[in-house]
C-alpha cells in the first residue's frame, strides 16, 4: 500500500513539474481550448467559427499558434503540423454539432456544440467522467525523429457540476 501511494505521489509531482511556467493564453472571442506540449511553450488555439449565429458548417474550428518562444507571434499552423498532429477531422452530426479528433489522436472524441449558456464549447468522455475542455498537455517522450505522446492531461470543468477536474489519458 506504502509503494502504491508512493508511486501515485511521483506521477502527480511529475505531471506537475511537467507544466511549470507555461503561458495561459488568453482567451477571446470564441476560444475553445488550447494545446501545449513537453517540448517548448509554443500554444496551439482552437477556437469556433460563427457564421452568423450558428457554428461553420465547412470549417467550425479556426487553429493556430501562438509562438512563445518567438515573442509570442501568432502564424497558421504549418503544414506538417496540420496534416500530422493538430489538424482535425469532423464531422456534422447535426445543427450547431460536430463529432472532431486531432490528426494526430485520432481515437479520442471530441464534441462541439453550444453550452448551456449558448456558447461554443468543445466536451468529451474520458474515464467515464464527461467534460468541458479548456486545455490539453501532451507529455511527448523522446523516441527519434518522430516524437510521440506518452500521455495526454486533458483538463477542463465536469459536465453536470461544473468543478474543475483533470484526467490522464495512457496514449
Amino acid at each position: 500500500m506504502k509503494l502504491l501511494l508512493l508511486f501515485v505521489c511521483f506521477i502527480s509531482i511529475q505531471i506537475c513539474k511537467s507544466q511549470t511556467n507555461y503561458p495561459t493564453p488568453d482567451k477571446k472571442g470564441n476560444h475553445l481550448f488550447y494545446i501545449q506540449h513537453s517540448d517548448n511553450h509554443n500554444t496551439f488555439m482552437y477556437d469556433a467559427v460563427m457564421d452568423g449565429k450558428n457554428i461553420s458548417e465547412k470549417n467550425p474550428i479556426n487553429i493556430y499558434r501562438i509562438l512563445y518562444n518567438e515573442n509570442a507571434e501568432v502564424k497558421p499552423l504549418t503544414m506538417i503540423q496540420n496534416s500530422m498532429a493538430y489538424g482535425i477531422n469532423f464531422k456534422k452530426i447535426d445543427d450547431n454539432f460536430f463529432e472532431f479528433s486531432l490528426k494526430g489522436q485520432k481515437t479520442l472524441k471530441l464534441y462541439l456544440a453550444f453550452n448551456n449558456q449558448q456558447k461554443p464549447a468543445v466536451f468529451l468522455t474520458v474515464n467515464g467522467n464527461k467534460i468541458y475542455l479548456e486545455k490539453m498537455f501532451i507529455q511527448l517522450k523522446n523516441s527519434g525523429l518522430k516524437p510521440s505522446a506518452d500521455y495526454i492531461l486533458l483538463t477542463g470543468k465536469d459536465f453536470e457540476t461544473g468543478k474543475n477536474v483533470s484526467e490522464k489519458v495512457k496514449i
